[in-house]
Formats: C-alpha cells, structure tokens, sequence
C-alpha cells in the first residue's frame, strides 16, 4: 500500500465504521427507549399498517365496551323505576280485590279510592321523572323535554291585543294532536276523546299581563300575553279549532357496541303512565277502571273489572321488565365479548410492534463494542500520516 499524507483511507474507513456502529446503537437505544421494534416506517412498513390498523380496532372496541357498561346502567335505571310501578299495581290489585267484598259500603270503598288516586299520580310521577343523563326512560320519547310542530309555534289568534307567547308540552304524549275548542263557558283541549276545559274567567288576561294556561290532563300549557287586556271569552274564539301538535316519539335508544359502523343494539323504553292519551293500550284500560271507580259513587262491580284491568297492566310491566332483563344480559355479553377481543387483538399488536428487549438488548451491546473498536482503530489511523515524517528525518 502506497503511504500518503494527502489522503487517509484507513481513517475514512474507521469513520465510516465508527459512523456505522453509532447509527446502530442509536437505533436500539431507541427501541429499548420506546420499547416498540418499530419506531418509524422504515423499520417494517407492513407491520406499520397492520399495527395501526389494530390499535384502531382496539381503541375502539374498548370504547364500545365503555358504551355498553353505559347502556347497562341505563337499562338498570329503567328497570328499577319499574320495579316501583310493579309494587303500585300490585298494591293498587289489592285495594281493587278488597273493594270487591261486600263487607264494605260505597262509603268505604270511597276511602279505598283515596289511595288509589295517590298510586296512580306516582306512577305517572315515575313515569315523567324517570331520568339517565337528562333522557327520560319510562315516558316513551326518550327525551326531556318534547318539541312541537311549527304549526304550533306559529299558533295565532285573530284578537289584536293578546298573544300567544310560548307553549310548553313537556309533559304532553309524544306524536299527538291536541285541538281547541270555543265553548259557552271556556276553552276546551281535547284529544283522542278527552276533553279538558278551562273556564273563560280563568284565560282572562289583564293590562299588560301574562297568564299561563295548563290542561293537566294533557300535559299542555299555553302562555298568553296582553298590552290592552283581553277577555277569555274572546281568546278562546281565537283559538278555536287550532291546534299543538307535539313531536315524534323516540322510544328506542340505540348502542353502539362495537368497534365499526352498524354495530349496535336498540332497545325499547316503554311508557308506564296511567293515561287515556297516551302509553301502553293496558295503562291506558287502567285509566279507563280507575275512572270509572271514582266516578260518582264507587261500587263493587266497578272494583271487580278494575282488578282485571291491574292484571293486563301488571303483564304489561312484567313484558317491560323482562324485555330490559333480557337487553341487559345481552349488553353484559357483548361487552365481555368485546373486552376479550380487545385483549386477543392487543397481543397481536403487541407481537407486530413491541421490542424483543433481549434480542435488541444483544444488538446494544454488540453495537457498543462494534463503536468502541471503530474510535479505537480511527485514532490509530490518524496516528499513521506520522510515519511519513521519518522517512524525512
């Protein structure tokens, strides 16, 4: 080999070497550091994508398992109001066989009637207050407060000087027209054949006065507002024959329980409220014998065909309870299904992404001995245009 001073290759070499072994170390410092094997693209561009594809599939199976153990606790809010209602009726079914018995008078079963008037308000309490994160679970539309049509928003009157302000209908059936009608003495909301009436005295507005008008049956309220004051009389004439049409029942809340679109479960919430308007054709038979019972003087007949109308309702809150039960142990299995794939797919993930740390512990090493020797051999390189000067001595 020529000796030259101009150019030193066996130090090139060492550097290049050296340049190397530190390119070497560095790449498993890195990994050991991170503790994945791939730590950009270049270092498997397959398994990059595959990897990435089953963190996707993991972050979003653990969430829908999140959704489910959500739905559980809806569902179990749901199902423990019913549980109140089923002891009601029962209670309810009770009074109704004991008003059947001819030891007691009319008198007496009027006593019995007082209890059930209270039952039945706590039922339908039950049924509007039942909540999960402010959507209501036993009214049937699932929502906290119910929208009308802009029929009713834009609800007119032909009177000049009073108005219609706001119209509340939370409390109202879902999907439902209710009409008004101009009387002799008031102002009657009717729908599905129950009538409700306000006395003109009562609609009467003031001076510059706002009055709020409620048919409790309907679960209605309409505001009123007056500059100049207006006679009830004339309000209702305004309003006859128009209507407040309420939204669309929602009833059914879907989940989502799984990692991709159109995974989902739905499930019916039911209405449980005693009422003629509205809800299951059996709450609403009970409505009809509880009216009945009340009606003038309670008698024994009346109290025989209500315990028939409790034993449809009774059947009817069973099939509700046992729809949430079996809803909640299919909830219970999808989200234990999914928990178990997530942990089959985080191994598989694992096993594309993660770092050897023994065998990358090795490449460390040998890398670190490799770095040494190149600075060993590059400083006896650079040492080697010195013998050149003792030719010249």
């Amino acid at each position: 080999m020529v000796m030259s001073i101009a150019n030193n290759v066996q130090s090139v070499n060492a550097q290049r070497s050296l340049s190397k072994a530190q390119g070497k170390l560095s790449e498993s410092m890195g990994k050991l550091s991170s503790g994945t094997r791939i730590t950009r693209a270049a270092d498997d561009v397959a398994g990059l994508g595959m990897s990435e594809k089953l963190r996707g599939e993991v972050k979003g199976l653990n969430q829908a398992a999140r959704n489910g153990e959500n739905a559980i606790s809806m569902i179990q809010t749901a199902e423990g109001a019913l549980e109140e209602v089923h002891g009601m009726l029962q209670r309810m079914r009770e009074l109704a066989v004991q008003g059947s018995n001819d030891t007691l008078d009319d008198t007496d079963r009027e006593f019995i009637n007082v209890e059930l008037k209270q039952l039945r308000e706590q039922i339908n309490n039950v049924s509007t207050s039942t909540e999960f994160n402010g959507k209501k679970l036993a009214n049937g539309n699932l929502e906290s407060t119910l929208t009308a049509t802009t029929s009713t928003t834009e609800l007119g009157m032909a009177t000049a000087n009073a108005g219609v302000v706001a119209i509340d209908v939370s409390n109202a059936a879902a999907n439902t027209t209710f009409t008004f009608t101009d009387t002799a003495t008031g102002l009657q909301l009717a729908t599905g054949g129950v009538n409700e009436e306000i006395a003109d005295a009562d609609v009467t507005i003031g001076v510059d006065g706002q009055k709020t008008i409620t048919w409790a049956t309907h679960g209605v309220s309409v505001s009123f507002a007056s500059a100049l004051g207006e006679t009830g009389a004339n309000i209702a004439a305004a309003l006859n024959a128009k209507t407040v049409v309420t939204g669309a029942a929602n009833a059914s809340a879907t989940f989502h329980t799984g990692a991709d679109k159109g995974q989902t479960i739905a499930v019916d919430f039911k209405n449980v409220e005693i009422n003629a308007g509205a809800g299951d054709a059996r709450m609403q038979q009970v409505d009809t014998g509880l009216t009945a019972f009340e009606g003038g003087t309670a008698t024994r007949l009346e109290a025989e065909d209500l315990i028939e109308d409790l034993d449809a309702a009774i059947e009817f809150i069973s099939e509700t309870r046992a729809g949430y039960g079996a809803a909640q142990n299919r909830l219970e299995s999808a989200v234990s299904n999914l928990k178990q794939t997530s942990e089959n797919l985080t191994g598989a993930e694992s096993r594309i992404r993660d770092v050897d740390v023994a065998e990358e512990s090795s490449n460390m090493a040998k890398a670190q001995v490799l770095q040494q020797a190149a600075v060993s051999v590059l400083a006896q390189a650079n040492q080697q245009p010195n013998l050149a000067l003792k030719l010249l001595a």
